[in-house]
């Protein structure tokens, strides 16, 4: 069960509803697959994920959008509710500072029996380059379905104008504690006859700025060297910017134009659709028949 945009007489191909959340990246599981990150059990290399979960360091804008996941969530319930099934209970986590937080993931591979129309990418050039899952795989693919895109934004000025350029990234050059913005859709997955998850979906994930990362770095690092303590604050924005976390709460939020999707398609074989959606202000549920697929409709009014 996915979530979509739609009209009330939509025509054409409909499109499944992906929002973007900026946040500083906590914990992260990316590709490329390493030995260490294969199952004991290789029956189980279903369960491989690409996964990533943010903190907004108790920025309001960050809880603002808790409260939109926890939006989906709650329309996902009343709709499966109103057909006598039931959805597991979703919440946000917390991190040590008990700022919330919010994971994403994606699965790396599909059941082949599950895949039937479905389009297949390569594992080679992101996923699995050292070709250590490939050799293993017997009954699983890597589908549209599974395929997380990564970006970075790259400032440039030219003619004394600012852009923001996209450009593709690989996923091992993102660390913790960078500012990034992720794209993610929604699914209800059922798991019995009338029970159902909710699945926050990974589906971009984007790097902004790593200015954090500077600052983790030199925290870390002031620990092992006492001398630090005489820099100057107002001439050390390292040192300035964790005097700031520690004061409150500090906003990651920057307003980013751009497409969904970062850019137009090219030869990795991504066929997204890049246009920006129509801002919505109410839900409308309905039940479709799409490909033995049920689908839940979103209408913007």
């Amino acid at each position: 069960m996915i979530l979509i945009y739609a009209e009330p007489e939509q025509v054409g191909d409909i499109e499944e509803v992906v929002l973007n959340l900026q946040g500083y990246l906590l914990n992260a599981t990316l590709p490329p697959i390493r030995q260490h990150n294969l199952p004991r059990n290789h029956n189980r290399l279903i369960d491989l994920k690409q996964s990533v979960t943010l903190t907004g360091l108790g920025s309001e804008q960050f809880h603002a959008g808790v409260r939109g996941v926890g939006a989906m969530y709650h329309a996902f319930k009343m709709y499966l509710g109103s057909r006598g099934s039931h959805i597991r209970t979703w919440a946000p986590g917390c991190d040590a500072g008990e700022s919330l937080t919010l994971a994403f993931s994606n699965r790396i591979l599909t059941p082949a029996k599950n895949a039937e129309g479905k389009r297949e990418f390569s594992l080679e050039n992101m996923v699995d380059p050292f070709n250590i899952l490939r050799p293993l795989l017997c009954s699983e693919v890597h589908t549209l379905e599974n395929h997380v895109e990564y970006w970075n934004r790259t400032l440039h000025r030219r003619n004394n104008i600012e852009s923001s350029p996209f450009e593709r990234y690989k996923p091992e050059f993102f660390n913790l504690s960078n500012m990034v913005e992720v794209q993610v859709s929604f699914q209800a997955i059922r798991v019995a006859r009338h029970d159902y998850i909710f699945i926050p979906k990974l589906r971009a994930i984007c790097l902004l700025h790593r200015t954090a990362e500077g600052v983790y770095t030199h925290h870390l690092l002031s620990f092992l060297q006492p001398m630090l303590m005489y820099a100057s604050p107002t001439n050390d924005y390292n040192i300035a910017a964790i005097e700031a976390i520690a004061r409150g709460p500090v906003s990651p939020m920057k307003k980013v134009k751009r497409k969904v999707g970062y850019g137009c398609s090219d030869d990795d074989g991504s066929e997204e659709d890049v246009s920006s959606p129509t801002a919505m202000k109410h839900l409308h549920l309905d039940d479709v028949d799409n490909s033995h697929n049920q689908v839940m409709r979103v209408s913007s009014t």
